[in-house]
């Protein structure tokens, strides 16, 4: 009598099917206001540079020629929907180099999101996503800033 093993092969599959599901846009927009709900502030750090250069978030801080502080209360993911929106409206794609940062996003004290090339380029969880409207253009027409 023959037997097979079928459960490795059930658990690879099982395993393949959330990796790749949090590629999805509309998934990473969802932790990212799961991740925005968990949190009362939020920071925006903008760099103004030329030419080649790749900064971690710690140098995006400490270099940064902008800086946004906005306590939200309970609703960080409501002030920043139209920042959710965008990366919603996003495509998946693979990771480039981390180069040219100009934005960096820090989600209280537990996460970041970093955006490169103008902005449009966006790194949340080790994951990438392109927009061709860059963040930059999103904040200038929000008004989560200063208003809400």
């Amino acid at each position: 009598m023959r037997r097979f093993r079928l459960a490795p092969l059930f658990f690879t599959a099982a395993i393949a099917i959330p990796a790749c599901a949090a590629d999805n846009p509309e998934t990473a927009s969802k932790e990212l206001s799961a991740a925005l709900d968990r949190v009362s502030n939020v920071t925006l750090y903008f760099v103004s540079r030329t030419g080649e250069y790749s900064y971690d978030p710690a140098t995006m801080r400490s270099k940064s020629s902008i800086r946004i502080y906005r306590s939200c209360g309970g609703n960080c993911d409501i002030v920043m929907d139209e920042v959710i929106q965008h990366l919603k409206a996003s495509k998946s794609i693979e990771c480039l180099d981390q180069k040219q940062q100009n934005v960096l996003m820090d989600i209280g004290d537990s996460e970041v999101v970093e955006y490169s090339y103008s902005g449009r380029a966006i790194r949340f969880r080790n994951r990438c996503y392109f927009n061709n409207r860059g963040i930059t253009d999103v904040i200038r027409a929000s008004t989560f800033p200063f208003g809400y």
